[in-house]
């Protein structure tokens, strides 16, 4: 399973956010751009009908800022994992890591929600050889 989905969840920032490469640049379009914002907004969508939860989507140069070295980025470059994005959940700044007991369990059930979105969609646009991009020319 991990060949075929690039996670990464983080609890801080100020940002709830789903996003997908690239960390590093906007300039150049991706090859699968239009799955991967679909899936972001479809995700975000199932976060706010739970909790009413709103959530950002894009690509993390976005988003965010320009940076190197995003797992992210490698693992759709260079692993070549189509389906591969960054959640921040909740917070809304204030607690970062240590989020009160309250919101522990909400923010378990975004992810669980985001998770079965993000799986059913990918089950239905793709068949399992299809689920890695292929390898560029070296």
């Amino acid at each position: 399973m991990r060949r075929l989905l690039e996670f990464t969840n983080h609890l801080l920032k100020s940002l709830s956010t789903v996003m997908y490469p690239f960390a590093i640049s906007c300039d150049e379009p991706l090859p699968d751009e239009e799955d991967l914002a679909e899936v972001a907004l479809g995700s975000a969508k199932a976060l706010r009908d739970l909790h009413k939860t709103s959530f950002s989507t894009g690509r993390i140069c976005e988003l965010l800022f320009s940076n190197w070295g995003s797992s992210i980025d490698w693992s759709y470059a260079v692993g070549n994992i189509k389906w591969s994005f960054a959640v921040e959940l909740r917070d809304a700044g204030t607690y970062g890591f240590l989020l009160p007991p309250a919101q522990i369990k909400p923010s378990g059930e975004e992810l669980t929600s985001l998770l079965g979105y993000m799986l059913t969609f990918i089950a239905k646009v793709s068949h399992f050889s299809t689920l890695l991009r292929p390898r560029c020319a070296d």
